[in-house]
């Protein structure tokens, strides 16, 4: 669109583990009169819309304004990479004609369920405010003289909104128009209450005109998930797959690919819509062709894999790599048949400015490996120059 007018604030929520609420994922802007924030413990969802903070953005949008809340937008699009804004205004239609109408009805459409962090992985690109698991290793971090950056003190979610019926409630008795719910986590499949809630749209004749699309780590999808969704329009199913073979235990500790390719089949025996996608890192960025070329090999029936980036930890970033090291992966990548769009969003993270280079890398791998017993040149070779003994101070 030639204008700056995005449609989320409009008709979409996005929770967060704690009971914060954004207009989107992409968006840090959190629902506030004054200097009191309003969250899902606290408040309704028509407060949470109608709040002063959120107001003023739908105003921006209203004037063709750029809001500096949406920066990760304006960024990737001042750079010729289609940003979320760009994808959501073309999924619901919007042109000058519908625009009025998303502006006058503010419709809620879509919903984004984070169901807190209960998790059963400790992803290194994880933190843990996203994952309880991760509590089993904060105490190691702590004790790092080099500061890593990020959020790792243990986190425990007191107040368990997911757990309660009022949220639910609002959006069975209250929201005729939500037909999208999008569950995250932690890991959603771990949490039985929103079984319950799904259970709920069944039985009062909802559940056939809502879409149901969740993220999920893979190592299981429970047989009574897979049975309640046979009740709703659509199920979409997408597994954050970071890695292939022994390479996804050290990632993803302590996810196993065999469980995961498990997970894959069985979506695929009740013909559920999946799709996978790796978060690029650090981690995987040596093993990015080869994981593409995996997924389009084997796991054909699924959508074509999509992408993602590491933004926070910032330290694993892929822009922390060397010069040498980026001019060879892109080398790699560009005589790849991988799709051409993948291509180009993994270049344009590479070429970005190095925030931390490889130090806090070190230290981060260093310290979690003597936690958890593990060596991270067994798993990922490429980094054996990296971390040798003659190598390893800063």
């Amino acid at each position: 669109m030639s204008d700056n007018f995005c449609i989320l604030p409009f008709v979409h929520l996005a929770t967060h583990p704690n009971g914060d609420v954004t207009p989107c994922c992409e968006s840090h802007l959190l629902p506030k009169n004054g200097s009191k924030k309003l969250e899902l413990n606290s408040n309704t969802i028509d407060e949470i819309r109608n709040s002063q903070s959120f107001l003023e953005l739908k105003k921006s949008f209203k004037e063709n304004k750029k809001h500096k809340s949406c920066n990760v937008c304006w960024d990737r699009e001042s750079n010729g990479i289609e940003s979320r804004r760009e994808r959501e205004n073309k999924k619901h239609g919007v042109n000058q004609i519908t625009k009025g109408y998303f502006i006058e009805k503010q419709p809620l459409l879509n919903v984004e369920l984070r169901l807190g962090n209960i998790c059963n992985a400790k992803c290194l690109i994880c933190q843990p405010h996203s994952s309880s698991k991760w509590n089993e290793d904060v105490d190691v971090l702590k004790k790092i003289k080099f500061n890593v950056v990020g959020d790792y003190d243990r986190y425990v979610i007191e107040k368990e909104w997911y757990r309660g019926d009022d949220l639910y409630s609002q959006l069975i008795n209250n929201y005729e128009t939500v037909n999208h719910l999008w569950f995250n986590g932690g890991e959603p499949t771990l949490i039985k209450e929103h079984y319950s809630f799904l259970q709920k749209l069944i039985d009062v004749g909802k559940s056939k005109n809502i879409t149901l699309d969740y993220n999920i780590n893979g190592s299981m999808v429970p047989d009574e998930l897979i049975k309640i969704w046979k009740h709703f329009h659509h199920v979409g199913v997408t597994i954050s797959l970071d890695d292939i073979d022994d390479r996804l235990y050290y990632s993803r500790f302590p996810t196993t690919f065999e469980s995961v390719k498990k997970s894959i089949r069985k979506l695929e025996k009740h013909d559920i819509t999946y799709t996978l996608i790796p978060t690029i890192s650090l981690l995987n960025i040596f093993n990015v062709v080869n994981i593409y070329e995996y997924f389009e090999n084997n796991f054909k029936k699924g959508n074509p894999p999509g992408i993602n980036f590491v933004i926070h930890p910032a330290f694993l970033s892929i822009n922390n790599l060397s010069n040498e090291h980026k001019d060879k992966v892109i080398e790699n990548l560009e005589k790849s048949t991988i799709n051409k769009s993948h291509i180009e969003n993994i270049i344009f993270h590479l070429k970005k400015k190095q925030t931390h280079g490889l130090g806090p890398f070190k230290v981060f791998i260093n310290s979690l490996d003597k936690k958890r017993n593990l060596d991270i040149t067994k798993y990922l070779p490429e980094y054996k120059d990296t971390f040798s003994k003659s190598n390893i101070l800063l």
